[in-house]
């Protein structure tokens, strides 16, 4: 799946992609060495680009603590088939380590079209993506609460679905904010909006022009 590193292959190596791994994939050293800054103080690792040793699925019992963001209703485009088709994805996040680091699940849902192509399969929850704040000024651990942070959430979710590719034109179908304390952080405005905000984004140059259109919404009352 492309969501593991892409389709390139070196042969007798793997995923192409991983060849830019470095040695120590520790989550220090990729944050600190490793990690693209987007934009200042927004960091992020994408198993899209190269997938680090401790990423990938997820059994259900190991990620209890996550809490769900919402569903995107989306063009699977994360394995090479002749036809294109709509799947639910549900979005879930949890911290990682430190309190300004959070990773990322999908949860793809079965469907009878998903089923056909890559047949029967688990439902785990796959780690794609880790997103880095960092704000030397915070010194109140709450300010990295989610649920008081929409303009983070935003942020995460623009990452994700831009290493996703779900950025051409009807590639988001639509997104569904959970109830959760973090899913009801995204008005109906953005729910709304976010299959057009990352049309067009194909670089990290792109990338940073949209969240530096996101207004920062800390502290909050």
């Amino acid at each position: 799946m492309s969501r593991y590193g892409g389709h390139g292959i070196i042969v007798g190596q793997g995923k192409a992609s991983n060849s830019k791994l470095p040695e120590d994939q520790s989550l220090d050293n990729l944050l600190d060495n490793y990690a693209t800054e987007v934009v200042p103080n927004t960091f992020y690792i994408s198993s899209y680009d190269a997938r680090p040793e401790w990423m990938g699925p997820y059994e259900p019992d190991v990620v209890r603590k996550l809490v769900k963001i919402g569903t995107l209703e989306h063009d699977f485009n994360e394995i090479l088939t002749q036809y294109s088709f709509d799947v639910e994805s549900d979005v879930f996040v949890g911290k990682l380590k430190y309190s300004n680091v959070f990773t990322v699940h999908l949860r793809t849902k079965k469907n009878e079209t998903l089923k056909c192509t890559v047949g029967d399969f688990d439902n785990f929850y796959d780690l794609v993506l880790v997103v880095f704040f960092r704000d030397r000024t915070i010194q109140d651990m709450s300010a990295w609460k989610l649920s008081r942070r929409p303009d983070l959430v935003k942020k995460i979710l623009i990452i994700l679905c831009a290493k996703m590719c779900l950025t051409y034109e009807e590639n988001i179908i639509e997104f569904r904010p959970s109830r959760t304390p973090i899913g009801k952080t995204i008005d109906a405005e953005f729910a709304e909006s976010l299959k057009t905000i990352v049309e067009g984004i194909d670089t990290d140059e792109k990338l940073a022009e949209v969240l530096n259109s996101v207004k920062q919404e800390y502290p909050l009352s």
